[in-house]
């Protein structure tokens, strides 16, 4: 027997015209979500074919809003959160500017207006190199307090180490090397403007893309201080060093583009080496503490790049206090094709106590001979959300562990919202994001996972562009 998804077909309420609603049955909501019945006029006339209902899942992104708070940073002044000009709706009051990186830049938009972080996890001698995106609000006739002369500064630990006035006519990338002298840091941007008038003080600055690459799993994350490819196994003499990383099993480190002893030729496009987890049970762990005040969620970005030489492969993320208490956080299958991007939103909750984290990642593998590449780990504090559309997630039980199943959805766009995306993640991981037909439903079910327990998670979002975007799915099966 098949598991069965809860309410796949959102055929649970009856209705005899759309409504918005708050919660789906059997499905968790985030955004706002239309139960829409086969045909209505009010959202396209469209019809699924499966059942009477289906669901629309809305992305209504203004091109601009004044925000409160900046996810991951403390902030003062006026702060406002604007749509990228390639985006749906632009964001023509604010200049018409691209970043060129994701859907949303911020901008300070008065003197003395600032954002600032705590970065954790840094070597006191370590050499870092901290790049931004910036530019300035292009003055615009319909702005009658804009002015010229916008400027921004970089503080480190409060100490001004680089000011400029940007350019109004785009986004330019600054890039800055400093030397740790701890194993944290504090940095700030700010709208330095000068004040000439009393009202001297709209003149907007704006940051987008903030990198800082190695910040807390700082030691080897990129795995380039081992130096020499070779292979090693615990407890035998071997060439096979991790600087600032605890490995067991059978691990080897290989050359980007060159054919390894595998017989795969794969380039992870971060430095000159990857390593491989050789065996299943294999694993490389790295203790961290995130910056984390008592009772305070903060939320921490991982990424890694990952391949398999040989399929069925699996990958997997453990983070905890204490090795009997070992929680498995994400899991995966590797693709045999090259490298891809993996990631997991980790929520830590601060404590008085400030222990460490053990953070490790483990080939699961069920083959005895199946090796997992693994390059380029980062941990980055939540930086300036991109945002998301609304989306339902359920977690179905009732798998066979390492069995094959296969995940199919139903969807379309809303007609006149031409570009409108789906996205399906398994297990936190992207499978697809794809444009949809506006004048009739089509199926994806090419989507094939092996699960790992009993259980999955499914979830289903809408990834349009920001703007007034509505996205329609139906009979969300698996099989």
């Amino acid at each position: 027997i098949d598991p069965q998804v809860s309410n796949g077909g959102f055929e649970s309420t009856t209705i005899t015209s759309m409504q918005y609603v708050t919660s789906v049955t059997g499905w968790t909501l985030s955004g706002t979500a239309i139960l829409i019945p086969d045909g209505s006029l009010d959202w396209g006339g469209l019809s699924s074919d499966y059942g009477v209902n289906y669901l629309g899942l809305q992305d209504d992104i203004d091109p601009w809003s004044y925000v409160t708070t900046i996810t991951g940073f403390e902030s003062f002044g006026s702060r406002v959160l604007i749509v990228n000009s390639d985006q749906n709706g632009g964001n023509i009051d604010w200049g018409g500017l691209n970043s060129g990186s994701g859907k949303y830049f911020v901008a300070l938009q008065d003197t003395d207006d600032y954002f600032e972080q705590y970065v954790h996890g840094l070597s006191p001698v370590g050499t870092y190199t901290l790049s931004f995106l910036y530019a300035a609000r292009p003055i615009a006739i319909e702005c009658q307090t804009c002015l010229s002369g916008a400027r921004l500064a970089l503080k480190i630990d409060d100490i001004q180490v680089w000011a400029a006035f940007p350019s109004s006519t785009g986004f330019i990338t600054k890039e800055f090397t400093f030397t740790a002298t701890k194993t944290y840091v504090k940095l700030r941007w700010e709208n330095v403007s000068p004040v000439t008038a009393k009202l001297d003080n709209d003149k907007a600055v704006f940051i987008d893309n903030i990198v800082l690459p190695g910040t807390l799993l700082a030691a080897d994350y990129d795995f380039e201080t081992g130096g020499v490819e070779g292979c090693a196994v615990t407890g035998l003499a071997g060439n096979t060093s991790l600087a600032g990383q605890t490995w067991s099993g059978s691990l080897c480190i290989f050359k980007n583009g060159v054919t390894n002893s595998d017989g795969c030729n794969f380039d992870s496009y971060s430095g000159e080496t990857y390593i491989s987890l050789e065996t299943p049970n294999t694993y490389v762990e790295q203790q961290v503490t995130p910056h984390t005040a008592t009772d305070v969620i903060e939320t921490w970005i991982i990424t890694w790049r990952y391949a398999a030489c040989k399929t069925p492969a699996k990958l997997g993320l453990y983070i905890f206090f204490d090795n009997f208490d070992r929680t498995l956080v994400w899991s995966g299958d590797v693709p045999n094709t090259g490298f891809v991007t993996g990631n997991y939103i980790w929520n830590v909750l601060g404590t008085t106590r400030r222990r460490p984290w053990t953070v490790r990642f483990e080939n699961l593998s069920p083959g005895s001979d199946t090796e997992v590449y693994l390059d380029f780990i980062t941990f980055v504090k939540g930086m300036i959300a991109e945002g998301t559309g609304s989306y339902i997630e359920q977690t179905v039980t009732g798998l066979i562990d390492t069995r094959t199943y296969w995940v199919s959805v139903t969807i379309a766009v809303r007609p006149g919202n031409e570009g409108g995306k789906v996205a399906l993640y398994i297990d936190g991981t992207q499978r697809w994001s794809k444009e949809s037909s506006t004048t009739a439903f089509s199926v994806e079910g090419n989507n094939a996972f092996t699960a790992s327990g009993t259980s999955v998670v499914i979830k289903v979002t809408n990834d349009s562009p920001a703007g007034d975007y509505t996205v329609f799915v139906d009979n969300i099966i698996i099989s």
